[in-house]
């Protein structure tokens, strides 16, 4: 049930192994009363948040725990000599505290126990020292990568290229579960976009394709497939920094960085707060020239803002442009529109159903207007 929740694409990932390497999380709560109350205080925030009536005595009950756990992990940090305060039940109790203090909009604490957490994994010898848990170094890099994205400040982790070398890409196609597409040339010839962010584009759809076969043959990927496209394309996007912020590039990155934080980050049914973020990609929007990109392109941009960042307070300006590129690309179905999404980027499981409440608000517009 948590990974369901933690990870929307969980029913294609092999999340368990048979050294039991992914369980051992509830192994922790048998005995250490530290991780127990950071887990106790992560699911009853959750549930708050989840609920459409939080009440105090909620909120109470979380906070007991918050404080508890906060209490007991100063107190192992501060014992010198003890191994613990390196392990990975004090990782996750900072991951909890972090992601905690983010969900909460609370940017500086989020920002201290991220820095805390850097140390110790520096200390261990890096990221390196996790290889034998994917999980946990996935669950490491979820909570810099959203932290970074949604608060518009740099990541903790592969920010020095030169002393932290960036995950490699690895482009899965020519497996069972990769047919072969288009890759980004010929979908959009007419457009010289940029060569690392046309890469980045075609990684990308490497991912969908693999994830949305995957699907269809009712099969599980290694849950490496999901960590190295992850961290391969959002941190090397979060770096891309010299685009004119109303270029058309700009927006292909914006937007990328969108789709993936919904595909990636998102916990199922829960946006985190995220307000810096909406803005850039919302001015870039209503900046750049529709006329000058591919209309396939325009609409991919409109519609992935529309699931994954804006919210209806933005339809005012959004869906009268999404209406103009339904109309360039002569869609009057949500099947048409459906098909022309999946040619650039879409995941079936993740993004069919709100793509197509998506098409009804803005043909309900297209149809008020004629």
């Amino acid at each position: 049930m948590a990974k369901k929740v933690m990870y929307p694409l969980e029913p294609c990932i092999e999340f368990h192994r048979k050294d039991k390497v992914d369980t051992f999380y509830f192994d922790l709560m048998t005995y250490d009363a530290t991780y127990l109350h950071a887990v106790a205080f992560s699911c009853q925030a959750f549930f708050n948040k989840a609920s459409p009536r939080e009440t105090a005595e909620m909120a109470q009950r979380g906070i007991v725990h918050h404080s508890e756990a906060l209490k007991q992990l100063r107190e192992r940090l501060s014992n010198e000599g003890e191994q613990i305060k390196f392990s990975d039940s004090t990782v996750l109790v900072i991951l909890s505290l972090a992601m905690h203090a983010h969900l909460s909009s609370d940017y500086d604490t989020a920002k201290h126990h991220m820095e805390g957490l850097r140390k110790i994994v520096d200390l261990r010898g890096g990221l390196g020292g996790f290889s034998y848990n994917t999980k946990l170094i996935m669950e490491i890099l979820k909570c810099d990568l959203g932290i970074a994205l949604f608060n518009n400040t740099e990541p903790f982790f592969f920010k020095d290229p030169s002393s932290e070398p960036m995950i490699p890409y690895e482009l899965v196609s020519g497996t069972a579960e990769s047919p072969d597409i288009p890759d980004t040339e010929s979908l959009i010839p007419e457009w010289n976009i940029d060569a690392d962010l046309r890469h980045t584009c075609d990684v990308m759809r490497e991912f969908c394709s693999t994830i949305n076969s995957a699907t269809k043959r009712n099969r599980r990927l290694p849950k490496e497939i999901l960590l190295n496209a992850m961290a391969s394309v959002m941190y090397r996007l979060l770096g891309m920094k010299d685009f004119d912020p109303n270029s058309p590039n700009e927006a292909i990155r914006l937007g990328l960085l969108a789709f993936s934080s919904h595909t990636f980050l998102l916990y199922k049914n829960m946006k985190p707060p995220q307000i810096s973020f909406p803005q850039k990609y919302g001015e870039c929007l209503q900046t750049i020239e529709f006329s000058t990109i591919p209309a396939l392109t325009g609409l991919w941009l409109l519609t992935v803002g529309a699931i994954s960042v804006f919210t209806p307070t933005d339809n005012s300006w959004l869906m009268p442009l999404l209406r103009d590129q339904m109309k360039r690309c002569r869609i009057s179905e949500w099947e048409d529109m459906r098909d022309h999404l999946k040619r650039f980027l879409w995941i079936d499981m993740l993004h069919d159903k709100p793509g197509q409440k998506v098409f009804s608000t803005a043909w309900a517009l297209s149809c008020e207007i004629d």
